[in-house]
């Protein structure tokens, strides 16, 4: 999508246009969806991380100032919640006593 498209696109999403909601969708859903993916490795996350940016930007179009490429400010967003994610999920560890016949004492 050009700047020029990305910016048109914005300015729908500021008047509220449910069809702009759904290009935006569209168009960048699967690429924020892979981002988070990537670095949560949960389908349920990423999925959650893809819908809560979309939202961000359909609340706040106007945040959006130009000193980088859309895509670059929409991935951002969605970085931020990906490390919102990493913050509010459990550490992942094993049960020790699921080791301790292999364990040195």
């Amino acid at each position: 999508m050009s700047e020029e498209a990305a910016r048109a696109l914005l300015e729908r999403l500021a008047r509220q246009d449910e069809r702009a909601m759904r290009d935006l969708h569209q168009r960048y859903g699967r690429r924020i969806y892979l981002f988070a993916l990537a670095r949560l490795r949960d389908e349920h996350a990423a999925e959650t991380v893809m819908s809560d940016t979309l939202f961000e930007v359909w609340k706040h179009p106007d945040r959006f100032r130009g000193e980088s490429r859309f895509s670059t400010w929409l991935l951002g967003i969605a970085r931020y919640k990906v490390l919102n994610a990493w913050r509010g999920s459990e550490p992942e560890h094993d049960d020790v006593a699921d080791y301790a016949e292999v364990l040195p004492d």
